[in-house]
């Protein structure tokens, strides 16, 4: 979440593209510019352009929390490196603990799961305890949020009100048991990254995406280093998704409730 962080000249083209909040369905009027994912995400918050939206204020401010928590998570494996990152770190943990109080506790793992993640190779994502409910629903919103900005920006179409987005997480951890949509994947083509001038980020940060010649639905998959990967869907209608009752499911407006879905 950044608000009008690229100037009033971006908030300008977004509105002259179309003047509604892309999170919300379409209701309300988009009023500042959200990138997706936010600059807390990127080493030292140096992030390219690319993937900013026209948001209404609560939609942009909505997922706060949740961005706090998937930035700390996305950098947890590999190494941050040096000093400075290593500084930025630990301001990203009290960033996190500051607006979920006590979660930096809660997450420690448990016995059985530092054996596991050594068995793996030491992969650091689950030796940390992502089974917290609070941990897991803000991944969840956070994986919604970039799920209706991916759409957007595929298929150039608001999700409306019939429609929502139904997500899914997978740790290292996943990756390397191989539980990854390998079919969904290949489907989706090859990866893209956010880029400007030399500056590419895809270290930090892949995503692809596919879709129906009317964008009436839509399939991505991101990758967040070597932390985590999110598989994403969305349709305008929830037929079309074959979900209704999940807290892996959200429809538009669910940021503007920081208590939703």
């Amino acid at each position: 979440m950044e608000q009008a962080g690229t100037g009033n000249a971006m908030l300008r083209r977004l509105k002259a593209e179309q003047p509604w909040c892309i999170y919300c369905g379409g209701s309300n009027a988009g009023t500042t510019v959200d990138h997706m994912p936010p600059i807390s995400v990127f080493d030292l918050r140096r992030r390219p352009k690319g993937l900013e939206f026209l948001a209404c204020q609560p939609c942009n401010s909505g997922a706060r929390a949740d961005e706090a928590v998937a930035a700390l998570i996305s950098r947890t494996y590999p190494d941050v490196g040096d000093d400075a990152r290593k500084e930025e770190l630990k301001r990203l943990m009290r960033g996190a603990e500051r607006h979920n109080p006590g979660l930096l506790r809660s997450m420690r793992p448990s016995y059985r799961q530092s054996k596991i993640a050594r068995e793996f190779g030491g992969a650091r994502l689950d030796a940390l305890n992502l089974r917290v409910p609070r941990v897991q629903q803000a991944l969840f919103r956070f994986a919604a949020k970039l799920c209706f900005a991916l759409h957007f920006h595929a298929t150039r179409q608001i999700i409306p009100h019939a429609g929502g987005a139904a997500v899914y997480f997978f740790s290292n951890l996943s990756a390397a048991r191989g539980r990854l949509p390998a079919e969904l994947i290949e489907l989706c083509g090859d990866p893209r990254t956010l880029a400007q001038g030399k500056q590419a980020v895809g270290q930090q940060f892949t995503y692809a995406s596919t879709c129906d010649t009317e964008g009436t639905i839509s399939a991505h998959f991101a990758t967040f280093r070597l932390a985590f990967s999110l598989v994403l869907f969305a349709a305008n209608n929830v037929e079309k998704l074959e979900i209704t009752k999940s807290d892996k499911f959200f429809r538009p407006g669910f940021l503007r409730d920081a208590h939703s879905p």
